[in-house]
């Protein structure tokens, strides 16, 4: 602080008034610090949305079709172990969708489309044939 007074009744003596090239420079260079180090994290947060996004799109659409499925009153052929249906989700409304017997379990996955595309998911769920309740992922 004291330095800080020095500096301005030096600047009011010789009659300059406004800031070095140097003490702009530095300002300037703490500035590209702090958003060196504010970049990664607000990126690493938008990761982490994005994953819990999907996570959420799997979780409905699994709901949905366990749904489906026990109020359709469906059984499985022999051979099948459940369900599964790939789908659309747009602004948290699941599109119409269809879905098949399969005799392996389908892994579950969740993708969100680009450009125009943005915000609508690609979802590919499973749902286990012997309790008619979502599993995996």
């Amino acid at each position: 602080m004291e330095m800080l007074q020095k500096r301005m009744q030096e600047v009011r003596k010789n009659g300059k008034k406004g800031f070095t090239l140097a003490e702009l420079l530095i300002v300037v260079a703490i500035v590209m610090v702090l958003a060196a180090i504010a970049i990664p994290i607000f990126t690493g947060a938008l990761g982490d949305a994005k994953d819990a996004t999907a996570q959420a799109q799997i979780r409905s659409v699994q709901a949905a079709l366990a749904t489906e499925v026990l109020l359709d009153g469906n059984t499985l052929a022999t051979g099948s172990t459940g369900w599964t249906t790939t789908t659309t989700v747009t602004d948290g409304v699941i599109a119409d969708f269809t879905y098949s017997q399969v005799s392996a379990p389908v892994a579950n996955s969740a993708t969100e489309g680009t450009g125009d595309n943005a915000g609508t998911w690609t979802v590919t769920v499973y749902v286990d044939e012997t309790t008619g309740t979502a599993s995996g992922s």
